[in-house]
């Protein structure tokens, strides 16, 4: 198993609960850690085994670039379930802060989502056998 990540992305976005939030953008931070079976990849040398972190990247700015959410829950949640869309992914791990909200520290929210289905693997255990 190989965790691919992405760490401190910055996205200029527009979520919160109070109206200033939404007016201007402020500066958001994510940081995503996916598990995936990377023994294809190592053997093959090709992207298109892997797991690429240009994706990770690509779907947080997405969701932080899509209308107006309350909540940090809510973007995180979204992270996970398209980060998860691809079957390979066994864990992901997302954190989003909003490094200028407060001056004394800084508020965030952390998930975890994991397979829970045990068919959810299969795809890289066939993969894996010697025949």
């Amino acid at each position: 198993m190989s965790t691919i990540l992405i760490e401190n992305l910055g996205v200029e976005a527009t979520h919160g609960l109070k109206a200033r939030e939404r007016e201007k953008p402020q500066l958001f931070i994510v940081d995503i850690w996916a598990r995936y079976d990377s023994r294809k990849a190592e053997r093959s040398d090709a992207i298109g085994d892997a797991c690429n972190y240009a994706r990770l990247r690509e779907i947080a700015q997405e969701v932080l670039n899509s209308p107006p959410h309350n909540l940090l829950e809510k973007l995180v949640g979204e992270m996970a379930d398209k980060i998860m869309e691809d079957r390979r992914v066994s864990w992901v791990k997302i954190k989003i802060r909003k490094p200028h909200i407060w001056n004394d520290c800084v508020p965030g929210v952390e998930i975890e989502r994991e397979r829970s289905e045990p068919w959810s693997l299969w795809n890289s255990w066939i993969g894996n056998f010697p025949f």
